[in-house]
């Protein structure tokens, strides 16, 4: 079970191509652009995405340096052998100590909630008191880019991961799923998602 949507390997829209650039050019990673990308009316040509992939990298980067937050860690593999997932920036905060933060582009944030539940409980460090969203969402070169930081308690995200991991198991030893899954995740069975239940988060 893993806390991230599938991928064609073979493609990638430009949205996700713009995400993947930033969370690179935010942590000083490489990013390799895949041959196929799917360009949309938001980022049309590959001039669009490597304007926009910075300029959502620098206003991330940015909202970070403001409050206070350094960057220890990036792309950090989290697994328990039946939950796994890679938990995108590890930051540390003079006064609020150290924390995972979720560096999200899309235009909803709300499921990375979920997400930071998961992964504060597979780390199981306890100087992890929070959890953050950065929400940088994708726009047209021609807008200018705004996003947010926000955080919440590790134990609350923590005890709503749990209540939703029990959720899971209930489903997969068979009982129903709700009729009503997330809007734009329909590959899963659960059927009870964050998106679906209306999180706050969503920028």
């Amino acid at each position: 079970m893993a806390c991230e949507s599938p991928r064609d390997e073979y493609r990638i829209g430009a949205a996700a191509a713009v995400g993947s650039w930033a969370h690179a050019l935010l942590t000083g990673g490489d990013y390799q652009l895949p041959d196929r990308v799917g360009f949309d009316t938001v980022s049309p040509s590959l001039q669009h995405l490597g304007i926009q992939s910075r300029d959502l990298a620098d206003e991330a980067g940015r909202l970070l340096d403001t409050a206070g937050w350094t960057i220890l860690e990036a792309e950090t593999p989290m697994s328990d052998g039946t939950v796994s997932g890679t938990a995108d920036l590890v930051v540390y905060h003079e006064q609020f100590g150290a924390a995972i933060c979720e560096f999200k582009t899309g235009r909803r944030a709300d499921t990375a909630w979920l997400q930071l539940g998961a992964y504060l409980q597979l780390a199981a460090r306890d100087d992890l008191g929070w959890g953050g969203v950065l929400h940088v969402p994708r726009v047209r070169i021609d807008r200018p880019v705004e996003g947010r930081l926000e955080w919440r308690a590790a134990a609350g995200l923590v005890g709503e991961w749990q209540s939703m991991r029990g959720r899971m198991l209930e489903v997969a030893a068979g009982r129903p799923p709700l009729a009503t899954p997330g809007g734009h995740c329909g590959w899963c069975r659960v059927g009870d998602c964050a998106v679906r239940a209306g999180w706050e988060g969503d920028g």
